[in-house]
């Protein structure tokens, strides 16, 4: 079993502090443990105090977590003694693992916890060794000096830390959206304000459910998006307790209305493609329009077009007649990566690799009325990709593949059947299938199946897909 740690406070109250931490642990399959920073006296309305325990006790908790089982992930909350954010720091230096570090500065109550000498601290000892750090908007702006989310977010990678995230929660706004950069990249993750009077423990919650994500072995990026969805569900579903709300912890995954949408630049709540008309189903991929010929004639109703070798004037003749031939009979023809020669030819259907989004006129396509199927091979490309409301995304690959040079690893059936319950589109499985999954495949919950080897390279590429929709008429 996985392991995380927190190095953080404790709340009598058990709403915030190292409770929540390992309610949140407990909730996504990590075993939690702990070593106490501090011993508040607060509950959700009020804090009356805060005593940190000695250095030496602090020191000698982490050096017993060290010996018993090096952590996975580590989180870090309440540390309000400039001592004390040295302790973690220098504990956490090797970087073994994912440090997620929550600079909490005031309680929920208003109760200030650090004084300057700590927060100084934080900025020359803690962040150079974090992963991330996950600030909210006044502790970003407590330690930075900068109202522009972005110049904020260049004080916190200036400091050494590999990436920060920005909560938005506290602007007043439709969406609650939070921003991320790495230096390198950046984007924000956004989902409808869940409107609460009180719910005490979300800073704590997010950072907690971010480390549990990365101990399980997902990207910083995708972590955040699994963290964030996380929250939502749990503030969505929060109860009252006494004066204030008692966030949800529920096991993975969400619901598909909990789900983050990923986007560069501000929400913009998007028009949605168009649906297919049949289901999809058996989805052959070729190479040429002789072969989507051969495959129609066989009963294939959704074909992709994936042309690797032409240019110029034969890539556009040979997508305008593989795109008449299937007009005339009705069937779903997607093009893969040609969305200029789709639009020119009035294609059925384009589909995109992420790398392709921001360089294709989606616009164009949604008002011309074709369809869109994006590729996904992790949470953070799914959320990309539900942004656009597309007619359907691909997970891929379920199995190794050698059709095809992938970044990620065969993500199986497990990973497919989240997928279909975290999407609102239609789930296209892909990667190294062959007829025998048919059934497992639509068990799991998706609606298409893309298949390339299986029939291409099969002696009887007709009869294999004859096999291919039967399994699928049966599913």
């Amino acid at each position: 079993m996985k392991v995380a740690w927190t190095l953080a406070g404790s709340d009598p109250s058990g709403f915030a502090g190292l409770q929540a931490d390992m309610r949140t642990f407990e909730a996504m399959n990590v075993h939690g443990m702990s070593a106490v920073s501090a011993v508040t006296s607060q509950h959700p309305d009020a804090c009356f105090g805060v005593s940190p325990v000695s250095e030496k006790d602090f020191r000698a908790q982490i050096e017993a977590l060290k010996e018993f089982a090096k952590p996975d992930a580590v989180k870090t909350g309440l540390l309000n003694t400039e001592g004390l954010v040295q302790i973690a720091a220098r504990s956490l230096s090797s970087k073994d693992a994912p440090v997620i570090v929550d600079p909490v500065c005031v309680s929920s109550s208003g109760f200030r916890f650090a004084d300057p000498a700590t927060l100084r601290a934080y900025e020359k000892f803690l962040f150079p060794v974090a992963s991330l750090v996950t600030p909210n908007l006044p502790e970003s702006v407590e330690f930075s000096g900068q109202e522009d989310i972005e110049k904020a977010a260049l004080y916190f990678l200036d400091t050494g830390s590999e990436a920060v995230l920005i909560k938005g929660g506290h602007r007043v706004s439709d969406w609650a959206s939070d921003y991320f950069s790495n230096g390198e990249s950046s984007f924000q993750l956004s989902l409808p304000h869940v409107s609460v009077a009180s719910a005490p423990g979300t800073g704590c919650t997010l950072s907690a459910a971010i480390a549990a994500a990365c101990a399980l072995g997902h990207s910083i990026a995708d972590a955040i998006v699994l963290a964030k969805a996380y929250l939502h569900r749990a503030l969505s579903l929060a109860r009252p307790c006494g004066s204030s709300l008692h966030l949800h912890h529920g096991p993975w995954p969400v619901p598909k209305e909990h789900f983050p949408r990923l986007h560069k630049g501000e929400f913009v709540d998007r028009k949605e493609f168009l649906q297919c008309e049949e289901r999809i189903g058996f989805y052959p991929i070729v190479p040429r329009a002789a072969w989507v010929e051969r495959l129609v004639e066989a009963g294939a109703k959704t074909v992709q077009l994936r042309i690797k070798d032409l240019r110029g004037e034969e890539l556009l003749k040979e997508i305008k007649v593989t795109s008449e031939f299937c007009k005339t009979r009705n069937i779903q023809l997607f093009i893969n990566d040609y969305w200029e020669e789709a639009l020119e030819v009035g294609a059925y259907g384009v589909h995109l690799g992420q790398e392709d989004l921001p360089n294709a006129d989606l616009d164009r396509l949604l008002r011309a009325g074709l369809r869109l199927g994006i590729s996904t091979h992790s949470y953070s490309e799914l959320a990309t990709a539900l942004y656009f409301k597309p007619s359907y995304v691909a997970l891929g690959p379920i199995f190794p593949t050698t059709c095809k040079s992938m970044r990620f690893g065969p993500q199986g059936f497990n990973t497919l059947s989240d997928w279909c319950t975290l999407s609102d589109v239609p789930v296209v499985a892909i990667g190294g299938l062959r007829c025998e999954h048919a059934a497992e495949i639509y068990r799991a919950g998706a609606q298409g199946a893309a298949v390339v080897s299986d029939v291409l390279e099969h002696a009887a590429p007709e009869t294999r897909t004859k096999e291919w929709l039967q399994k699928t008429k049966e599913a």
